[in-house]
């Protein structure tokens, strides 16, 4: 078996814009491991890089939490550079939705032999046949690809990150804190014989914030 923690843990220093899936794999001890560690050490090696059968589990809370760090501490272009509003149904009635309409639509002009069709091949039928009709798919998809290479986000969600990140943009005593400085700043440093590792959500020269 492969040591999954054989890589070198960095030098001591100041580190900007590192991906925090590469934070999170240095073998350094972090302030979340020292918690694990006052509840016992069998805690912190099931969690830390030293158990080869870890598995970080990537839950909404962790993206949702990704998602408002990216808004809020490297703003609007880097946020929308990387993610987009996933489509959005208007509820219009002149929609075909599903492949049940689809059929329905094409046999109501006579086509048959529509029932072993996939939604992809119904919406190349409805638009060759009925033109003067949209379907959710060829929506999506048209929509999908002025976005190629995002990740598509809950447009409901998008709207809560918006809503938060104002908050902090126009209140008059915070919204000078996550500005003339660096987001996601990680540092690396020793102490009582140990390296640590720390990340900070928003370090100013003289100062360093903490979103929450």
């Amino acid at each position: 078996m492969s040591n999954k923690w054989s890589w070198p843990t960095p030098e001591p220093g100041i580190y900007f814009n590192l991906p925090f899936p590469e934070y999170l794999a240095i073998p350094a001890l972090s302030s979340s491991g020292i918690k694990e560690l006052c509840i016992s050490e069998t805690d912190f090696w099931a969690r830390s890089w030293m158990n080869p059968d870890r598995e970080d589990e990537d839950t909404q809370a962790k993206l949702e939490g990704r998602l408002y760090h990216k808004r809020i501490l490297e703003g609007r272009e880097a946020f929308y550079a990387e993610y987009a509003p996933d489509f959005e149904d208007d509820g219009s009635p002149d929609i075909l939705r599903g492949n049940a309409e689809m059929r329905e639509a094409l046999t109501a002009i006579g086509l048959t032999g529509l029932s072993t069709k996939n939604a992809d091949a119904l919406a190349a039928l409805c638009a060759e046949k009925l033109p003067h009709k949209k379907t959710l798919i060829s929506l999506q998809n048209e929509y999908r690809a002025m976005f190629h290479g995002k990740q598509f986000i809950n447009p409901r969600l998008i709207r809560h990150i918006e809503f938060a990140a104002k908050m902090v943009e126009y209140h008059p005593d915070t919204r000078s804190y996550f500005v003339g400085g660096y987001p996601e700043v990680t540092v690396i440093f020793d102490a009582f014989g140990v390296r640590f590792k720390t990340r900070f959500d928003y370090l100013k020269v003289w100062e360093a914030a903490d979103l929450k």
